[in-house]
């Protein structure tokens, strides 16, 4: 699939944001910082003020793991659903389903977790996870605008990403997030975001999904959005010309 970056230059840089080779290293390194325990019953004062109770443990060990295996399956199944497309021509065209779109499962994953993990305090973890949830949608409509994925491929991976990141908010909002983040973490974390969508290399995801699609079915070449489509509407013109005899047939 061809992004169309060059017509669409501010959508091609968005769409950057949803790429793993971007968020990943983020989401390891965030992952690791919540899983530095803060001991039982610390006054929030003290704990960073990451969580305003202080009868529970603000552990984030729990929270790092349910975020990382979430993130693993979510990503599994990404990879199943364009294997099955590029490699045995599972797709749907009356929806113009090709598999479900990597970038938009991978932002919806990260970014909720991310800034409501930044956030810390409950009150205001709300309402980060809520603009981390909105820009994870603008992620999810850039991957359309740059003629990557239709609306049901942004869309389904936009709902498998959310569901893993609601679980992972379930999880950290009722244990807690490890500890606090340095004051100049945030810092660092905005200028990686404002960098890398400039100057990385562009993600090669797509080439090594479609060479183990290959691999896997025997095929020659990747099946495309293209071919899906024309099978669709010659099915389509076969069962109205079969329909249209049938019917003439009938009538005599």
């Amino acid at each position: 699939m061809l992004l169309s970056t060059a017509a669409n230059p501010a959508w091609g840089l968005i769409t950057r944001l949803g790429e793993a080779q971007i968020l990943l290293p983020v989401m390891l390194l965030t992952a690791a910082w919540m899983t530095r325990r803060v001991p039982k019953a610390m006054p929030a004062s003290v704990q960073g003020c990451h969580d305003i109770r202080t009868d529970v443990p603000n552990d984030g060990r729990l929270g790092a793991l349910v975020w990382l295996l979430s993130m693993l399956v979510a990503a599994a199944l990404t990879t199943v659903s364009k294997v099955a497309f590029i490699g045995y021509e599972a797709g749907f065209a009356p929806w113009d389903y090709t598999g479900i779109s990597g970038h938009a499962m991978f932002a919806f994953v990260v970014w909720p977790v991310l800034l409501a993990v930044i956030a810390g305090r409950r009150g205001p973890a709300y309402f980060a996870a809520a603009a981390g949830v909105l820009l994870a949608l603008v992620i999810a409509v850039s991957r359309v605008k740059v003629r990557a994925h239709s609306p049901a491929d942004a869309l389904l991976g936009g709902g498998l990403g959310l569901a893993a990141a609601a679980a992972t908010l379930a999880v950290i909002w009722r244990h807690g997030v490890g500890g606090g983040f340095p004051m100049w973490a945030p810092v660092l974390i905005l200028i990686w975001f404002l960098a890398t969508p400039s100057w990385a290399p562009r993600s090669r995801s797509h080439d090594l999904v479609t060479q183990l699609s290959l691999a896997a079915s025997g095929r020659p070449l990747p099946y495309t959005r293209a071919q899906m489509h024309h099978a669709w509407h010659a099915q389509r013109s076969a069962e109205g010309l079969a329909s249209r005899a049938a019917a003439r047939t009938s009538a005599r």
